[in-house]
């Protein structure tokens, strides 16, 4: 259950509702992360709101769109820290093996949600740190999708230009998962750069 008191003492089961807006406009939301539950707060009129700007990225990179070798595994269950330091559980469908610019990477890959029966659906989450974390990319590390053509397919298709900061690159409220594994030892010039409000990680609760 998400319950909330309103200040005129009425309750309200958040997850019943698509939202309660307050008097000043201000959105409460209930929302699922995986096994947890979310209360996100949305303030319209946050005059930060107007001075967004978007997301710094490097330059398109040919090169980082690579065609991985991808070795499948048993599906697993496998448990991950967070920035809030509740565990998630993913799930490791495989590792991508894969050469950009003459520079070997490989990445376990994941799975949030495999299908019942334990087959693995297409959506594949592959989070990874390089040799630019903390300078020009956010510090905690990236995160890239990927998707499967067929249960049968022996190659995926990675194009880091998409990768993308955790959400806790922007704000610590957010829980986020950590980079599991040792970071790329070279600089993966593709995708999302720090933000400008970036935090550093070391600063979010443990």
């Amino acid at each position: 259950q998400a319950q909330l008191m309103t200040p005129a003492e009425e309750t309200l089961d958040l997850l019943s509702h698509e939202k309660w807006t307050a008097a000043d406009g201000i959105a409460i939301t209930a929302e699922r992360s995986g096994d947890m539950l979310v209360a996100v707060l949305r303030d319209p009129q946050l005059t930060s709101l107007e001075k967004f700007q978007k997301t710094p990225r490097f330059d398109y990179n040919a090169k980082a769109l690579v065609q991985a070798e991808f070795h499948r595994t048993a599906l697993q269950a496998t448990q991950v820290n967070t920035t809030r330091g509740v565990p998630r559980t993913l799930w490791r469908v495989g590792t991508a093996k894969f050469s950009i610019d003459g520079h070997p990477g490989e990445l376990p890959v994941f799975n949030f949600n495999p299908e019942s029966g334990g087959a693995i659906d297409k959506h594949l989450f592959i989070p990874f740190g390089d040799a630019t974390n903390g300078a020009q990319t956010y510090a905690g590390g990236r995160y890239v999708e990927a998707e499967l053509p067929s249960q049968e397919a022996k190659t995926i298709a990675i194009d880091f230009n998409r990768a993308f900061n955790p959400l806790c690159a922007r704000n610590h409220v957010f829980n986020c998962i950590k980079v599991p594994g040792k970071p790329l030892p070279y600089k993966l010039r593709a995708g999302e750069l720090k933000p400008f409000n970036s935090l550093d990680p070391r600063q979010l609760k443990e």
